[in-house]
């Protein structure tokens, strides 16, 4: 029985050596259009609900604090998403989900410097 199925195995393998590729080719007009972009945060609309960072498929956002707000008579921290782009999937889904449009889908490539204090450069 178990070469029966590495027979099938070999047979399967050498079928798809010689079918086409599914996969699909791409002009490159089509691919910028396709292509979704790199969330961008615009720190002035920002909320700090933490809604971005909650629905972050690979939990590429993390939320910093950024200073002080007054809630009544106390300060709490403010807090803003900081991203990190090697774990991001630029799926997009910070950006529907933010209720103040404070994160935008861009489709040029920014590069952010920051220090080991997490300060913007």
């Amino acid at each position: 029985m178990p070469l029966k199925d590495d027979v099938m195995l070999m047979v399967m393998a050498i079928k798809s050596l010689f079918s086409k590729p599914i996969t699909k080719e791409y002009r490159e007009e089509e691919r910028d259009e396709l292509a979704r972009g790199m969330p961008l945060l615009h720190p002035e609309k920002c909320l700090g609900c933490s809604l971005c960072a909650r629905s972050c498929p690979p939990q590429a956002i993390t939320m910093v604090v950024v200073g002080k707000k007054k809630v009544g008579n106390r300060e709490i921290p403010f807090r803003n998403p900081s991203f990190d782009y090697y774990k991001c999937i630029y799926c997009g889904i910070c950006a529907e989900v933010c209720p103040a449009n404070a994160i935008e889908m861009v489709k040029k490539s920014i590069l952010i410097y920051s220090s080991k204090e997490g300060d913007r450069l």
